[in-house]
């Protein structure tokens, strides 16, 4: 890509071989719609914020490691997709956040300023834990955490009354917070494969049931694990 043309609504460079783009790329002031997956971007220009009518920004697969800070005061953007790329940092002032198949580890807390967010996507990602301040993020209506290694979740999500949509599949959750029910309106729960008892695998008023009094789904759990290693190889045998 060695020159851009111009007074453009859209522009569709996807799957090519660009590896930098030219910062006269900033100077396309109508462009709304800017497609750049399968490419090899390492970078995005420091000038982007000034593509102030910039709505979709597509940037799948590519090698980006971090973004610009201007990219946050882009208030037209609603769509940014980052799927596979190198991220270890995250952009704000989003209505909508893809940051699917990174190699992100860690939240910071300022993601929980993003009040317009509705949709967070983070599945395939090495996460842990959740930033206790996810429930002021009162607009969001979606959270796919799919296939990273969280443990627990805040109380706090307890609290967000927009969630409809939660997904957490193939995580390492024990427990899960006894609000978790008590204000969102879920469409979709989705718990299967976590080390969780066997009912919060069976729906919403399961999942509530098991919510109500935990340890009685636990209990039976600590007896099998409990008369099992208690054991000994001459008890066995006799």
């Amino acid at each position: 890509l060695h020159t851009l043309p111009s007074n453009l609504g859209e522009l569709h460079l996807a799957s090519n071989q660009i590896s930098r783009l030219p910062d006269s790329l900033c100077d396309l002031r109508s462009l709304k719609m800017l497609l750049l997956s399968n490419n090899r971007l390492r970078r995005i220009p420091a000038r982007i914020g000034e593509l102030s009518m910039l709505s979709f920004l597509k940037l799948n697969n590519n090698s980006i490691h971090d973004l610009p800070f201007s990219l946050g005061t882009m208030s037209q953007l609603t769509h940014l997709l980052l799927y596979n790329n190198r991220l270890h940092t995250l952009p704000s002032n989003l209505g909508e956040l893809h940051l699917a198949s990174n190699q992100i580890s860690r939240l910071p807390d300022s993601l929980c300023d993003l009040r317009s967010l509705k949709m967070l996507l983070l599945s395939n990602n090495r996460l842990r834990r959740i930033p206790a301040r996810i429930g002021e993020l009162s607009m969001l209506s979606f959270l796919k955490l799919n296939n990273n290694s969280i443990h627990d979740l805040p109380f706090s999500l307890g609290t967000m009354s927009q969630l409809t949509h939660l997904l957490l599949y193939n995580n390492r959750l024990h427990t899960l917070p006894s609000n978790l029910l008590e204000h969102a309106s879920f469409v979709e729960l989705g718990l299967l494969g976590n080390p969780l008892p066997s009912i919060c695998q069976m729906g919403l008023d399961a999942v509530r049931a098991y919510l109500a009094n935990p340890d009685a789904y636990m209990a039976p759990l600590l007896l099998r694990t409990s008369s099992t290693s208690s054991m000994s190889p001459s008890s066995s045998s006799s």
